[in-house]
């Protein structure tokens, strides 16, 4: 369904609502995180989505991108207090991954002032 993003919305939506406890609903959620964000630039969305993949799925394949892609949407939704949150919920389980370097950003200053 690439380069059909409302097609993809409803396919995914539906797929959800029809089979809500499966895997492929789990990816689903992640899948529309992705559309949120890259497709239609709704952050706020976006977070909803991979906040919920995440609750569904806290160990799946997409966690790590899931995580950090949170991190990413709270950012550019004007969200800085939960994105320093997913910050370091991501630097405790995913501490080597592609992510981190924008989640010490976050979370590095906070320690920092709160040191002082």
């Amino acid at each position: 369904l690439s380069g059909a993003e409302a097609r993809a919305r409803t396919t995914l939506e539906a797929l959800r609502r029809r089979w809500p406890k499966t895997t492929e609903a789990q990816t689903a959620a992640f899948l529309l995180g992705r559309i949120e964000a890259d497709g239609r630039g709704n952050f706020r969305e976006a977070a909803t989505w991979f906040e919920r993949y995440l609750r569904e799925a806290p160990r799946g394949p997409y966690a790590s991108e899931a995580a950090g892609r949170l991190i990413v949407s709270h950012t550019k939704s004007g969200q800085g207090m939960r994105a320093a949150e997913a910050a370091r919920r991501y630097l405790e389980r995913h501490p080597h991954g592609p992510y981190r370097d924008l989640a010490r950003s976050l979370v590095e200053p906070a320690t920092v002032s709160s040191a002082r």
